[in-house]
């Protein structure tokens, strides 16, 4: 039997949607990453019944208030910095130590059930690259990353078939991640920033190395308006992903 993670290395195409529903615009495509809470056992049966590989969006680092599982959160389970917590201000979320036992567990258990009950073909592991914020010093970016690989490798050992995409996370946590998972996804780069030339360049040429490897490289990229200087930014976008063997999805909105 051919495993979901083979039928991973040959896809051609996907797609990322956090609405409800929808399955049969996402069934058009090889692969499709969804919001769980917008879908339910039908329309994830209905995607795979096509040929769609579908994939369960896991928030790893931050969390909003609304979220069932943040009750279940205790004050030292947050990241903190001079005792104030971290937040994402752009998503009023706050971000989790994921040294936290108690967070582990809920994001273990949340994920086998999106595995084993609901069964989605795997999982796509967002806010990684957090762990790379510049307002955490060299240690307790070295801590964060340690913890972030610590829960790559426990999902991996305890579902060894499932797909695996890593969300960001380039300068430093893909390079003791990247055994252990099958695609990243690169969300919104900003190609066109001359200023980020440099670094640009460079994460660029790692993620091609990375996927001589096998491992599969996803350009996502959101559309926030149709000038003519947003159209150009997008054929960059499609020219990267052309060059490089980099798959891209452009969407106008995946919030």
């Amino acid at each position: 039997m051919i495993s979901k993670r083979h039928d991973f290395k040959n896809i051609k195409n996907f797609s990322l949607f956090y609405g409800i529903g929808n399955s049969e615009e996402l069934s058009k495509y090889d692969l499709t990453i969804v919001e769980p809470l917008g879908q339910n056992e039908i329309s994830v049966k209905e995607m795979q019944a096509k040929g769609t590989l579908v994939i369960a969006y896991v928030s790893v680092v931050e969390i909003i208030e609304a979220f069932p599982h943040y009750k279940f959160l205790r004050e030292e389970d947050f990241l903190k910095i001079d005792n104030n917590r971290v937040m994402n201000k752009e998503f009023n979320t706050y971000l989790i130590n994921l040294k936290s036992e108690r967070w582990i567990s809920i994001l273990m258990h949340h994920i086998g059930n999106l595995i084993l009950n609901s069964n989605y073909d795997g999982i796509f592991l967002d806010t990684m690259g957090d762990v790379e914020f510049s307002v955490f010093n060299e240690q307790q970016q070295e801590s964060l990353i340690c913890g972030a690989v610590d829960f790559i490798t426990k999902i991996r050992e305890q579902y060894e078939d499932i797909i695996i995409i890593q969300n960001n996370g380039f300068n430093k946590l893909i390079e003791s991640t990247f055994n252990f998972i099958d695609g990243v996804c690169w969300e919104n780069p900003r190609l066109w920033d001359i200023n980020n030339s440099d670094w640009i360049k460079y994460i660029t040429g790692k993620l091609t190395n990375l996927s001589k490897e096998q491992m599969k490289v996803l350009l996502l990229y959101e559309e926030n308006s149709f000038t003519s200087q947003e159209f150009a930014k997008i054929n960059l976008a499609e020219k990267i992903a052309k060059i490089n063997n980099f798959l891209i999805y452009k969407t106008e909105s995946y919030c």
